[in-house]
């Protein structure tokens, strides 16, 4: 992957220019917004929300694995591993066109499995055989 300049917005990265005008949703300014920000002032809620609009995938994902992988269950804005589920549900084209990222997300998912079987039957041994929904 190309190295990217993290003081760069989205809008500077891609060309296309924001949209701020009050007539527009709630989301639609948020985005907007999120889209203005360098980079490297991109919260995790900004990663979901982005992600969650397929806005600069190419960018945006590899960013937010990098946060995943240091917390898997980071909680962007409403419940604790939200960014995970906004990212897992990428589209199948992206991930196939992206192995690498594939395959770093696999690995994070196979930690949050790791994590749950170890609260299944260590910390919580009162609970096996219980159905996790």
């Amino acid at each position: 992957m190309a190295l990217i300049d993290l003081s760069k917005s989205l809008v500077e990265l891609e060309g296309a220019s924001p949209v701020h005008d009050g007539a527009y949703s709630p989301v639609m300014q948020a985005t907007a917004k999120a889209r203005s920000k360098p980079l490297s002032d991109l919260q995790a809620e900004d990663f979901r929300l982005l992600i969650a609009q397929h806005i600069g995938l190419s960018i945006l994902v590899p960013m937010a694995l990098d946060l995943l992988e240091d917390n898997p269950m980071i909680q962007a804005s409403h419940y604790p591993g939200d960014l995970l589920c906004t990212v897992a549900g990428v589209m199948d084209p992206f991930w196939e066109a992206n192995r690498d990222l594939k395959d770093r997300m696999i690995d994070i998912r196979y930690r949050v499995e790791l994590l749950a079987d170890s609260i299944r039957d260590f910390a919580l041994p009162e609970t096996r055989g219980f159905i996790w929904r």
